[in-house]
């Protein structure tokens, strides 16, 4: 072994003729039950004394005797195939197909992030509507092009054909791979917005039976795209997760939570540990308080002033809400004194603006 490795290593035409030998033997395995058997016999016959040759550190002017006798051989056993480039490039590219969904079935799979609940961690898409002091100009299409693609922002226009109502709004659909469009019917008239986003109802501010006239915006929505990751598939798998980690989780089965769906958040509280937000905003667990020192929080407690809807401001209990006019709803977390008791097996997940 230590000899043929030798040679390998120091002969160019060992290193050949072993190439030449793997690659007739993988094409006479491939058509070995088309191929009569007298020339696979043959074909068979010349392989393995190229790699008796090989193995035993022939020189190089029996090599490409060897060679020469099995390519001949192969010529002569073969089905003849035509445009070998082609086939080639396919084969390449299926192969990498496949090395890609392996990659992303097992081991990472991409997401892009929804909200701003993970702020300042992670930033979320943002949505305008063409309102009041949020009005903007839709750029022509090349410059649209460039901003979707350097810069994540998208525009949604779409205007009505003739005057009427707002009838009837047909769910998004998919029409091919990444491609989605939507149907709006007004005065009687089906109106369709391509390349529509998902959730896009609900920012566009649309009004079911609302009167519009021709050439009115039924949409005119922009869309800033948030970050996007490569979240890891593989680790857990070995290990269980740990408090402080950014984690992805599937919503099938919570009720509580929209269906079908994934949601990206920071794994707070591990089985049996009690948690309390208090009112300076600061997480409390099992008696003790984070803040930027603790691992993997160093960048949740940045805020500053007071909290703020739609604004990075820490974590909030209810009595902070209502002391700051915030209209929105607290359900486990009434004050910096209320505390919650993760059962046994579970996990408590949060925004890192929530």
């Amino acid at each position: 072994m230590i000899r043929f490795l030798w040679h390998w290593l120091t002969s160019g035409a060992v290193r050949e003729a072993a190439n030449l030998g793997s690659q007739a033997s993988r094409l006479l395995e491939a058509e070995r039950d088309i191929m009569p058997p007298e020339k696979a016999a043959a074909f068979q016959s010349s392989i393995s004394a190229l790699k008796l040759a090989v193995g035993q550190g022939a020189d190089k002017e029996a090599l490409r005797k060897l060679m020469q006798e099995v390519e001949v051989t192969a010529a002569a056993s073969l089905s003849p195939h035509t445009r070998g480039a082609v086939r080639e490039n396919v084969e390449m590219f299926l192969a990498t197909i496949t090395v890609i969904f392996a990659v992303f079935t097992f081991f990472v799979q991409h997401f892009a992030i929804p909200t701003g609940s993970m702020q300042p961690t992670l930033y979320g898409i943002t949505w305008q509507n063409h309102t009041g002091d949020a009005r903007y100009e839709i750029p022509s299409a090349g410059r649209r092009f460039f901003e979707r693609w350097f810069y994540g922002t998208s525009y949604y226009h779409l205007t009505a054909g003739r005057d009427g109502m707002l009838e009837q709004v047909e769910p998004r659909r998919s029409v091919f791979p990444g491609i989605y469009k939507q149907r709006f019917m007004v005065g009687g008239e089906w109106q369709t917005l391509w390349f529509a986003p998902d959730e896009l109802l609900r920012h566009a501010d649309i009004e079911a039976g609302r009167m519009y006239k021709q050439g009115e915006d039924i949409i005119r929505i922009k869309c800033t795209a948030g970050d996007h990751l490569f979240v890891d598939r593989f680790t857990y798998n070995f290990r269980p997760p740990r408090r402080g980690e950014i984690v992805v989780f599937d919503t099938t089965g919570n009720t509580n939570l929209t269906q079908n769906t994934f949601y990206i958040k920071r794994l707070i509280g591990l089985g049996g540990d009690a948690v309390r937000i208090g009112d300076d905003r600061h997480l409390v667990i099992n008696g003790t308080r984070l803040d930027a020192s603790t691992p993997r929080f160093e960048n949740l407690y940045s805020f500053t002033g007071p909290p703020q809807p739609s604004v990075y401001s820490g974590h909030v209990n209810e009595r902070t809400v209502r002391r700051s006019g915030i209209p929105m709803d607290i359900k486990f977390f009434p004050d910096g004194n209320s505390q919650f008791n993760v059962a046994a097996r579970h996990f408590l997940v949060m925004g890192d603006n929530t």
